[in-house]
């Protein structure tokens, strides 16, 4: 069932490409959603967290951390245990072409190639570990991918204009940032967009 909020000012936070998809009456222009004179892209990320069932790292004396050319990609540990040292999970990033790729085969497959790559780079890892979660950005419908990706020319041309409010609609996220990417950006430009907020009511 649909649901109705009214408010006097709106802040979006909403990524590029989802923005594209949904109906604002009145419509909102083609700059907004970073189309003009073309499509702002997105980094494509597909991430596998692979759980370890045994400190092989102990065993191979290699960090445990590594960046690989494989459809593993940059393999992360992860520390959110009882104490700092402890490697609670790894968590594989891969990006462009391997996200891509990791896609077409699916997730279980996908969960399952990247153990095997992790097990070849790493004998002693074999046995040892089993792929968790699988998270692809750029298939989230909500997402569309990470982090914008400016092509050149697009800084200047698009940067300014998708931060603007549009009547009582208020923007932020990662892509209005000025001053940082990622998270930061986010936090930079919601800062952004409240005090926009307050200085109109």
């Amino acid at each position: 069932m649909a649901r109705v909020f009214k408010a006097k000012r709106v802040i979006c936070s909403t990524p590029l490409p989802p923005l594209r998809w949904i109906r604002f009456d009145p419509i909102l222009p083609a700059h907004k959603t970073g189309r003009r004179p073309q499509h702002v892209g997105q980094q494509l990320i597909t991430q596998v967290h692979i759980i370890p069932k045994e400190p092989f790292w102990e065993e191979d004396g290699f960090d445990p951390s590594m960046w690989t050319d494989t459809p593993a990609g940059v393999v992360t540990a992860q520390r959110f245990g009882e104490t700092d040292e402890e490697i609670t999970n790894f968590l594989c990033w891969g990006r462009g072409h391997i996200a891509q790729y990791l896609d077409t085969l699916g997730e279980e497959e996908a969960k399952a190639r990247v153990v095997k790559e992790i097990e070849t780079l790493r004998p002693a890892a074999k046995g040892k570990i089993e792929a968790g979660g699988f998270k692809s950005w750029q298939l989230d419908p909500f997402a569309g991918g990470d982090w914008v990706v400016w092509a050149p020319g697009q800084i200047a041309t698009h940067l300014l204009d998708v931060g603007k409010s549009e009547g009582r609609i208020h923007f932020c996220g990662e892509h209005t940032a000025l001053s940082n990417r990622g998270m930061e950006g986010a936090m930079e430009s919601g800062e952004r967009a409240a005090f926009e907020v307050l200085d109109t009511l």
